[in-house]
């Protein structure tokens, strides 16, 4: 039951809590069997849609999507929303997203999937793309394979960027084996027949991205792609610049080797002052090592130092009969309103072997962030996605509870000292 309190109110009012009149409410939740990761995407011509990954050690992965989901949400008839499933041939589907119109053209709809992962008879992993009906987007076509199979190797993302200078847009991707500095990044050349012609052909580019990557265009690295790499099983955070016309390496260098299993990384303006910063997470079995991190980001990244502050921890694991539990997951930055991006955005976290989902509120003083739990669900809770797709100006963000098998969606929205802090 949502309560009012004014309490909570007073106290965000006299704290260093920048943004003190936001507020979220939980605005239902829904069903859906070992919820994974979540991705609030558009297909050309569609309104937002939910895609949403599922994989079990003993079953197999599934892709499903919602389409429409802002009407549904809007609707407020939670149990009658149903995911419609697009493919069952994976093994374990993780960073699921629409693939973008330039890549097969705005009557294409796809879904990109990189699959695998390190549990035993899953780590045969794929980059899948999947099409579906132009105008139903719950209806699969066709299931394509782009890569060749790399025996025990498996991906988790990607980024399409032109790597060859035909105009067609290739995929850049990285795969582990689980094991220190045998990742390895490549791209798969997209050919003339698209999607008609597969595999792709693979070129690989460089050893050591395994898991989590960013690529970028700065303006001081003409004619380059630069990379950012979380390189979780050699215990790396590294920057790459590579030749846009076939992927050479030009530079390399470790930004830090102290973080222990790098998770993620994302480049951004995270303080809104033109400069632009590393938002960075570890992933840790030992929760006093856990934490969120911000890198500031020199000029020259190649023969300068990243200066390290950390913005989050506190961090504690779930006991585990089994496998131990990791944690944090994924950071997410976002701005609550969508018409008001000023200063430093709020970053949702997904605490993974926590079970909770956290977020940082930006704060006037130098510790730059307060951390506040918005839920223990009591399972992992893998991946947060957002996005306004009521288009009532605040962003919803969804919470998987991937043990418990449910999704919940939770507003941004105005804290006013009518309303208070809505809770549950």
């Amino acid at each position: 039951m949502r309560t009012i309190s004014l309490a909570v109110l007073g106290m965000l009012l006299t704290s260093s809590v920048q943004s003190t009149n936001i507020g979220y409410k939980q605005l239902g939740q829904f069903s859906h069997p070992s919820p994974a990761f979540v991705k609030v995407a558009k297909f050309p011509g569609q309104k937002d849609s939910l895609l949403i990954s599922e994989f079990s050690v003993f079953g197999k992965g599934k892709v499903a999507v919602i389409s429409d989901i802002g009407d549904k949400i809007q609707s407020g008839n939670f149990a009658d929303i149903h995911s419609s499933v697009l493919s069952d041939k994976f093994t374990w589907p993780n960073n699921v997203d629409v693939v973008p119109a330039e890549v097969f053209g705005q009557d294409v709809n796809a879904v990109v999937v990189p699959d695998g992962f390190l549990v035993p008879f899953h780590s045969n992993g794929e980059i899948y793309v999947i099409t579906t009906n132009t105008s139903n987007v719950e209806q699969a076509e066709q299931v394509y394979q782009l890569t060749t199979q790399k025996s025990g190797y498996f991906y988790h993302t990607g980024k399409w960027v032109d790597l060859n200078g035909d105009g067609r847009l290739d995929f850049v991707t990285a795969r582990s084996n689980a094991k220190a500095n045998q990742g390895e990044l490549i791209w798969l050349e997209h050919p003339e027949q698209g999607l008609q012609q597969t595999p792709w052909t693979e070129h690989l580019i460089t050893s050591g991205p395994d898991v989590i990557f960013e690529l970028h265009e700065l303006p001081q690295y003409p004619n380059s792609y630069i990379i950012f790499s979380a390189e979780f099983f050699s215990h790396k955070l590294q920057v790459y610049q590579i030749s846009k016309n076939g992927g050479e390496v030009i530079n390399k260098a470790l930004i830090d080797g102290t973080l222990d299993q790098v998770y993620s990384v994302q480049l951004l303006d995270i303080n809104n002052d033109g400069k632009q910063e590393l938002l960075v997470n570890n992933h840790e079995t030992d929760s006093s090592k856990a934490g969120v991190f911000v890198f500031n980001v020199p000029q020259d990244l190649f023969n300068s130092n990243f200066t390290r502050k950390t913005i989050a921890t506190g961090f504690k694991n779930a006991f585990s009969f089994t496998v131990p539990n990791m944690c944090p997951g994924f950071p997410y930055a976002v701005y609550p309103q969508t018409n008001n991006k000023h200063g430093r955005p709020h970053i949702l976290i997904a605490g993974d072997g926590d079970y909770s989902a956290h977020l940082l509120t930006p704060t006037t003083d130098d510790t730059m962030y307060q951390m506040s739990l918005i839920k223990n669900l009591g399972g992992t809770v893998g991946s947060i996605t957002f996005g306004d797709s009521n288009n009532n100006g605040w962003l919803e963000f969804y919470v998987p509870n991937y043990d418990k098998g449910y999704i919940e969606v939770y507003e941004f929205y105005e804290i006013t000292e009518s309303s208070g802090f809505l809770t549950e």
